[in-house]
């Protein structure tokens, strides 16, 4: 049931849940306002609500159901991570590997430490032609947080000094 809680910054219209509390809900639909036609989570139009990274979620198989929602408190929250591990590449002429593929990779990055540009790739064999990024001399690169946990590789345009590279897992 609706109903109109005042706040300090305005009137929220809420949901009351089981036990009396109040959750503002946000109802997508699609075409007109106020249009009848809901809009389905799903991967592909990124409404999907992912628990699977949550420590001690309930393992939910699909989208979850307005029945799981209102019976339950639902936390969305970014996993974080307590171990960074460093590591050396030295320069290279040749594709070397940065880091190899980590399905608990949280962030990565690294900071160029050659007089020469780096160029990296996400999956194997980077070459100055074909790269997903570029790192100048002495700057620093952080990995967009896209989701990527396979291999990174990288390549020189002339081999001195090396990569310095984090990453950060559970």
């Amino acid at each position: 049931m609706a109903n109109n809680v005042t706040t300090p910054y305005g009137v929220i219209t809420t949901d009351e849940l089981p036990g009396g509390a109040h959750a503002q809900v946000v109802k997508l639909f699609g075409g007109v306002e106020d249009g009848a036609e809901r809009i389905v989570g799903t991967t592909a139009n990124g409404l999907l609500v992912d628990v699977s990274r949550i420590i001690a979620a309930v393992a939910v198989t699909g989208p979850l159901t307005l029945a799981q929602l209102l019976a339950n408190t639902v936390i969305v929250k970014r996993a974080t991570g307590a171990t960074a591990t460093r590591t050396s590449v030295a320069s290279s002429t040749s594709t070397v590997t940065l880091l190899a593929a980590n399905a608990n990779r949280l962030w990565c990055g690294l900071v160029n430490e050659s007089t020469a540009r780096l160029v990296g790739a996400y999956g194997s064999g980077a070459s100055l032609s074909s790269y997903t990024f570029r790192v100048e001399p002495g700057y620093t690169w952080e990995k967009p947080d896209d989701g990527y946990v396979g291999i990174i590789t990288a390549v020189w345009e002339a081999a001195n000094g090396n990569a310095r590279c984090t990453e950060v897992t559970p």
